[in-house]
């Protein structure tokens, strides 16, 4: 049985909680990354990087962001 500060803390985050559960059952690291290489529109990359800019985030952030809210 879990703890009371257990139970709250997944209450508060259950994205974290998620995250952590998904870690402990396939063993793959959530926080790693991958370089990889893709193609995009010229238009669509100058769009992404003046997102970034005024958000001040990487391009890379926005595009997991992006993944991540669309296809759960």
């Amino acid at each position: 049985m879990l703890s009371k500060d257990i139970k709250e803390v997944m209450k508060e985050d259950k994205k974290w909680t998620n995250l952590f559960e998904r870690w402990d059952r396939t063993g793959i690291d959530p926080f790693a990354e991958k370089k990889v290489t893709l193609s995009i529109r010229e238009e669509n990359h100058v769009r992404l990087k003046n997102i970034a800019q005024k958000q001040r985030k990487s391009m890379s952030d926005i595009i997991d962001n992006l993944i991540e809210n669309s296809y759960k």
